[in-house]
């Protein structure tokens, strides 16, 4: 990983594909929960507000927040609301299928809890995830990277800048650049930007 990083070069500002790094990916995992939150989406102040059961993604994507996974950092065998853990299929083939919600947050929206809540010492409980994971899709990350003629390989982000309101997302990264579907050269002071999806 240090060898290949040596000798970057820039590259000039562009529309390409990007093929994420599965341990950059969980970066992007973490600010898409802030927008499916029960908090955010009572408030009104997330780009997802009214949008369940809409496309918001490639029917490719699958996303699950599961705390019944055993021997997981985020198991439990309930929430801190005493609501038995259970699977929740967030977005299923590109649909929001649901938002992660505590119990307030779910009487707010006139939903029901899933299992979700979340407690520190002193306070209300807010709403955590447990396991929260995309689900694996049939190409491997080196059949990904064939399939690009010219992209980007991302294997750091630094300074990650997500909206939840507006869903603009911008990161300092680094990566590997893709020519001809093969891994060419280390590019680096570059930038990644793009927008989820605009709101009604």
């Amino acid at each position: 990983r240090t060898l290949r990083r040596l000798n970057p070069r820039k590259v000039d500002t562009q529309r390409v594909p990007v093929v994420w790094e599965p341990r950059v990916a969980a970066t992007l995992l973490s600010e898409l929960f802030d927008a499916i939150q029960g908090g955010a989406i009572y408030r009104d102040a997330s780009f997802l507000c009214g949008k369940l059961g809409e496309k918001i993604a490639s029917d490719l994507v699958t996303i699950v927040d599961d705390a019944t996974l055993p021997g997981l950092f985020g198991s439990s065998p309930f929430d801190d609301e005493g609501v038995r853990s259970q699977r929740t299929m967030v977005v299923d083939q590109g649909n929001l299928a649901t938002y992660l919600l505590n119990s307030y947050c779910g009487r707010k929206l006139k939903m029901r809890t899933t299992a979700n809540a979340s407690r520190g010492l002193s306070g209300a409980p807010g709403v955590s995830n447990g396991n929260f994971f995309l689900l694996a899709g049939v190409r491997s990350e080196m059949e990904l990277i064939g399939s690009v003629k010219q992209g980007l390989y991302l294997t750091q982000m630094i300074g990650v800048n997500a909206d939840v309101a507006t869903g603009d997302f911008s990161a300092g990264a680094s990566g590997l650049w893709i020519d001809g579907g093969e891994l060419a050269y280390p590019v680096s002071e570059i930038t990644v930007a793009g927008r989820a999806t605009s709101r009604p």
